[in-house]
């Protein structure tokens, strides 16, 4: 799976995956060394993470291309698309195999002659970005670790693995540097409020994993409603399954 990903990501960037392999499985091995795995795959493993660090730096200093997986329409579609919403993950099977954009990952058509309409658009990314920013960073705990900027940035430069620079970025303080790090607030709780909240996530929730919302619902008191899956955003995915009993919620 990873070879074909890879290989989209490439087709797409003109450099291969900057994204470090998976673990090798029996199942990666030829069938006549498969038999000795107990043996080979050990060592396979142990030489693969600093063999694809250099191949990767190699290849992107080569091109000058720092950051293209990130621009990858696939590795888009894989991060933000389907490690959010599983009943897409059929569509990312199909792009990886089939190398074509489905049409959701497209996006819509732009009339990039509309002068309005980009300055419309330009606009919202920017609000958004802001935004964004302001969410993160309003509860980050990190300060900047000057430390780690360089080595980091470096790594990012040269191929370094595409989720571990995003990662890092909040790990250093480099995503908010500059933004006040706040006092922690008070503790939360619902122990005065009239109506309790109404929690709702899925059972193996992605973005913020299955724990979340019992400790929320913990602290806060009310209802839950917990849907089978690894999505993030009931709402979003499952809309008509919960319409009743959150439109019962607000009194409609």
């Amino acid at each position: 799976m990873y070879i074909n990903w890879s290989r989209v990501v490439q087709q797409e960037t003109g450099v291969p995956a900057q994204l470090a392999p998976p673990p090798a499985q029996i199942g990666d091995l030829p069938p006549g060394i498969a038999e000795y795995h107990d043996v080979v795959l050990p060592a396979v493993n142990q030489a693969m993470p600093p063999s694809w660090r250099l191949f990767s730096a190699m290849y992107t200093v080569a091109t000058l291309s720092p950051g293209a997986t990130i621009r990858s329409p696939l590795f888009q579609y894989t991060y933000y698309t389907g490690l959010y919403d599983d009943s897409k993950w059929d569509s990312v099977a199909r792009y990886i195999r089939d190398g074509k954009a489905p049409a959701d990952a497209q996006g819509p058509k732009i009339d990039q002659n509309n002068e309005e309409l980009m300055k419309e658009i330009m606009l919202q990314a920017a609000t958004y970005s802001m935004v964004e920013r302001s969410i993160v960073c309003n509860e980050n705990r990190v300060p900047v670790q000057p430390e780690r900027l360089i080595p980091e940035k470096l790594e990012a430069l040269t191929g370094g693995d595409t989720i571990n620079t995003i990662e890092n970025s909040f790990i250093t303080g480099e995503a908010c540097m500059g933004w006040p790090v706040p006092t922690p607030g008070p503790a939360v709780n619902g122990d005065k409020l009239a109506i309790k909240p109404l929690h709702m996530g899925f059972s193996h929730d992605n973005a913020v994993g299955s724990d979340a919302i019992y400790d929320m619902q913990k602290r806060m008191g009310g209802e839950m409603i917990i849907l089978d899956g690894h999505n993030h955003g009931v709402m979003v995915h499952h809309t008509d399954e919960v319409a009743g009993r959150v439109n019962s919620y607000f009194g409609l």
